[in-house]
This record gives C-alpha cells, structure tokens and sequence, in this order.
C-alpha cells in the first residue's frame, strides 16, 4: 500500500500485472460509475491510494482483457497502461450506449 501523501498523477508508475493475473491501474479519467465498475467486475481501490476519487485506482481482472483484446494484459508497463486505458474507453463507450438508449 502506497501512502496517502503520494500524488495521484505519480500512481500511474504502479500500474502492472499482479501475480494473481489482474492488473492494478490508475487512471486520470475514470469511467462515469463505480457501480458500472463493479458490474464489470472491476474493484475500485482510489482512496486506499490517496485519491479523491476511488475510481482512480483499480483492479481490473484479466477475463476483460481476453473479452475484449483476445489477449491477456502485457508485461510491459507502457503497452499495460494503454492497454488499461482502451479497455476503460471501451467498456465507457458501451455504457454511456445503454444510457442513451434509454434515453
């Protein structure tokens, strides 16, 4: 656990791979819910960091990574943060679609 006096813009450097296979990742830009976060399976773990917003830090499983890439989360801490992001923005973009559906 990293202490609450770390800057939030600095957690980006914590995203990776944990040795259960899911990733920790933090994100500047949080998806709209954390009940669609929830939904999806992904656990919001923000305050426990120190941010003002707990959809800033999260644990996402692998399971998202192989739906919607067909490939497991990569080593490689740069290619892990954009893929972490595109995932974000995909399962962003299905939601805000069901919202404005019923709309």
């Amino acid at each position: 656990m990293l202490s609450k006096e770390r800057k939030p813009h600095l957690l980006e450097s914590e995203t990776r791979v944990l040795s259960s296979g899911n990733v920790l990742h933090y994100t500047c830009n949080p998806p709209i819910s954390s009940y669609f976060l929830k939904k999806k399976g992904i656990s919001c773990m923000g305050y426990n960091y120190g941010c003002e917003n707990d959809a800033e830090m999260l644990l996402i499983p692998t399971r998202l990574y192989l739906k919607f890439f067909g490939v497991e989360p990569d080593k490689d801490q740069n290619v892990l943060i954009m893929q972490s992001e595109n995932l974000l923005a995909k399962l962003d973009r299905i939601e805000r679609n069901k919202i404005s559906k019923l709309n």
